[in-house]
């Protein structure tokens, strides 16, 4: 309630289901990477499901966004259908570094937003 108020107003507390770490395989960085936290939940006065996804940031990392988006786009693979809210908890305290809040995939011949982080 204290970090998302209008969130919190919304979701059906009456169901909340943690589910196992998803765990996913990063083929081209030859590791296995998994989500702090998921939770299978339902916004008040509905009945179809909502998946959030909490990550926990302890220290900068360059390329969080993008990992951020490979989480989402697995998890809406491996739960088609399913709205998700992806929400990330920074815990450093570096004022030299700012989190970008989109992810981009620039190519020469045209720049192109992906998604929100």
């Amino acid at each position: 309630m204290l970090f998302f108020p209008n969130i919190y107003e919304e979701i059906d507390f009456a169901h909340l289901n943690f589910l196992d770490k998803e765990l996913f395989n990063d083929v081209q960085r030859r590791k296995s990477k998994e989500v702090d936290m998921a939770v299978e939940t339902k916004l008040k006065g509905e009945d179809s499901l909502i998946l959030i996804h909490l990550e926990q940031q302890a220290q900068y990392e360059d390329d969080f966004n993008e990992r951020m988006f490979l989480y989402f786009s697995r998890l809406l693979e491996e739960n088609p259908g399913t709205r998700i809210l992806p929400i990330a908890l920074f815990s450093y305290d570096d004022q030299n570094k700012q989190e970008p809040t989109t992810y981009e995939m620039t190519l020469p011949f045209r720049k192109r937003q992906i998604i929100p982080t």
